[in-house]
């Protein structure tokens, strides 16, 4: 089994979640960028080097996508050249029509399992669904309106390195560091939307 994005904190989360759960695998492939090349992490006990190059998917049987969406894009492009089925978690195929979502502990048909590309909606979707779809066969939903707060860790590590160096230095009287990532500081503050802003006036997360 393959995962990419496994040195991030997605990646990192699946992996704790598989080996307490048991998950059948004989061996894992862990791909990340270079900027993780040469590291190491341990599952079930086995030590496995991560890699950088998108070849290493070759003879998997799957694939967890926990990469940055563009990176996943690539990979699913590959897997599918490979046949290697995919499970995308980070979000790059959720909008695609043509490709299933599923939800954990929402009855999925069958023949949605089989398919070569099965992806995890985006976060506040995950939250709702197991609320939604219970109330949407029992009574019908027409529309649904709420308000979403998401964490830093969205960003992954550099998301959540940015609110710790930042409230560090607050408690500190220090000067706040640059935040290049959300473009203004995040510590004990928020910003108003997530995701560029569409012709429309929605983000992309909405």
């Amino acid at each position: 089994v393959a995962v990419a994005g496994a040195t991030g904190t997605l990646g990192t989360e699946l992996l704790a979640m598989l080996d307490a759960r048991r998950f059948p695998i004989a061996a894992i492939v862990a791909l990340a960028t270079e900027r993780s090349g040469g590291e190491s992490l341990e599952f079930q006990g086995e030590i496995y080097e991560v890699g950088s190059e998108p070849g290493r998917l070759r003879g998997c049987d799957l694939v967890f996508l926990c990469a940055p969406p563009a990176a996943s894009l690539d990979l699913v492009r590959l897997a599918l050249r490979l046949e290697v089925p995919c499970i995308d978690l980070s979000g790059a195929l959720a909008p695609q029509p043509a490709v299933p979502l599923l939800v954990a502990d929402v009855a999925a048909p069958p023949e949605m399992l089989r398919q070569p590309v099965i992806a995890a909606p985006a976060s506040m979707a995950l939250a709702w669904a197991p609320v939604l779809v219970p109330l949407g066969r029992a009574a019908g939903l027409r529309r649904v309106v709420g308000t979403v707060l998401t964490s830093v860790s969205r960003a992954g590590r550099l998301g959540i390195e940015a609110l710790s160096s930042e409230t560090i230095a607050l408690f500190n009287q220090q000067d706040l560091p640059d935040a290049p990532h959300f473009g203004r500081p995040v510590a004990f503050d928020l910003l108003p939307a997530v995701g560029d802003v569409e012709e429309d006036g929605s983000t992309a997360m909405e």
